[in-house]
C-alpha cells in the first residue's frame, strides 16, 4: 500500500511539474491493478508536510489545492 502510494505521489509531483504533453505511463500498484496517468496533473492535494514541502521545491506550489492543518511551511502554503 505504501508503494502504491510512493509511486502516484511521484508521478502527480513529476508531472505537476511538466507543461508539455505527458506520454501514458503505466505502473502496477500492490494489488495488482494497472494505474495510467494519460495527462499531467492539474492539482495536487498534499497529505503530509513533508510532501508539501516537496511540492513548493518542485515549483509546482500554484497548482496545491489541499493540504493538512500541519503543513506549516512554507508560508504560501
Amino acid at each position: 500500500m505504501l508503494r502504491s502510494f510512493v509511486l502516484v505521489t511521484a508521478l502527480a509531483l513529476t508531472g505537476a511539474c511538466r507543461t508539455e504533453t505527458v506520454e501514458r505511463a503505466a505502473e502496477l500498484d500492490d494489488f495488482g491493478d494497472t494505474i495510467v496517468v494519460r495527462s499531467a496533473p492539474q492539482r495536487v492535494v498534499s497529505l503530509n508536510p513533508a510532501t508539501t514541502d516537496l511540492v513548493f521545491a518542485l515549483g509546482a506550489g500554484s497548482r496545491l489545492v489541499g493540504r493538512t492543518p500541519w503543513d506549516l511551511y512554507p508560508e504560501a502554503a
